[in-house]
C-alpha cells in the first residue's frame, strides 16, 4: 500500500480547491474524492514508499514542513495510466522543488519510491478528479479551464498511510 507525504493548502486555497471539486462532481464529471471513507483533502503528495519506517517518520518530522511557502496553482493537466487523472498544476518555484527534494532524500532508503518522484522528474499538481472518460473532458475543461493563478500557502505537511487508510499532520 502506497506511503505518502503531502503538503496541505491554506484555507483560502483549500476552499477553492474544494469549490473546484463540487464543480466536477455537479456536472457528472467525477464522484466525490474520498480517502479511508473520509472525503479527500486538498494537497500536493511530495513523496510516495511502500513503507516509511518509524526513524524516517522522525527525520520527516525534523525538516521545514514549508509553512507559509507560497504557491500558485495553475492550469489543468491530464496524467495517465491505467486511468486519466484531471490535475491543476502547481507552479514549480524553487523553495518548492527544494522542500521536495529534501522530502525525498528523506525517503532515500525507503522500498517503493516511484522515479516519477525523483527531484528534477516529480511535477507538482493537485488531483481534481479521477477516472476521466474522454466524453467528459470537454466538460472539465468548459468549467475549470478559465481558472489559473490562484494564490495561497503551504499550511503544513502530513503522512497518510495507504494500508491504515488514516492520516495525520508531522509536527515538528
Amino acid at each position: 500500500m502506497v506511503q505518502s507525504v503531502e503538503l496541505l493548502f491554506d484555507a483560502r486555497l483549500e476552499a477553492l480547491v474544494r469549490h473546484e471539486w463540487e464543480a466536477l462532481v455537479d456536472a457528472g464529471v467525477t464522484r466525490t474524492l474520498r480517502r479511508g471513507g473520509e472525503p479527500a483533502v486538498p494537497h500536493i503528495t511530495v513523496g510516495v514508499a511502500a513503507s516509511v519506517p518509524a526513524h524516517v517518520e522522525d527525520a520527516l518530522r525534523e525538516i521545514d514542513h514549508g509553512v507559509g511557502l507560497e504557491l500558485r496553482l495553475g492550469g489543468l493537466m491530464l496524467l495517465g495510466g491505467r486511468s486519466s487523472v484531471l490535475v491543476r498544476l502547481v507552479v514549480p518555484s524553487l523553495p518548492l522543488l527544494e522542500l521536495q527534494a529534501t522530502v525525498w532524500t528523506a525517503l532515500r532508503d525507503c522500498p517503493g519510491m516511484p522515479d516519477t518522484m525523483a527531484p528534477g522528474r516529480w511535477t507538482p499538481h493537485v488531483t481534481l478528479a479521477r477516472r476521466v472518460g474522454s466524453a467528459d473532458l470537454s466538460a472539465a475543461v468548459d468549467l475549470l479551464g478559465g481558472r489559473i493563478g490562484a494564490d495561497g500557502s503551504v499550511a503544513g505537511m502530513r503522512r497518510w498511510d495507504g494500508e491504515e487508510r488514516r492520516s495525520w499532520v508531522l509536527d515538528a
